[in-house]
């Protein structure tokens, strides 16, 4: 399989994935805003439902290659904002703190990837 055969099923999966994240906050709000109450961030309701939208977009973006460095800035820097004020697993003990630390890794490794993407461009 060539390059560019690959790089198309690449950034279709991570299309996808954003994409079903963002649906994910639609089906959870209620869960993913009290999450955000209890992080004290305030507006929980409505940045679950802000931010479901920004990933569909962000993640059509990706798998169609439309905006594409505005589509991968967005979904770098929700990653990011999202480990730093929502999974602060230092500050939390138990099964609490390795699920967070677990959430914050990943979207760590998936900030990684939007950069990596971003430097091929």
């Amino acid at each position: 399989m060539d390059m560019e055969s690959l790089f198309i099923i690449g950034r279709i999966s991570l299309g996808t994935l954003a994409i079903v994240a963002g649906l994910s906050h639609f089906f959870r709000i209620g869960a993913l805003g009290r999450m955000l109450k209890s992080s004290k961030i305030p507006f929980g309701r409505q940045l679950v439902f802000l931010t479901g939208v920004a990933l569909i977009l962000a993640g059509l973006g990706v798998a169609f290659w439309l905006y594409i460095e505005e589509s991968l800035w967005f979904l770098m820097g929700f990653f990011v904002a999202v480990s730093l004020f929502v999974h602060r697993f230092w500050s939390k003990k138990g099964t609490e703190r390795l699920t967070d630390m677990r959430l914050f890794l990943w979207n760590m490794m998936l900030a990684g990837l939007l950069v990596l993407t971003l430097a091929v461009l």
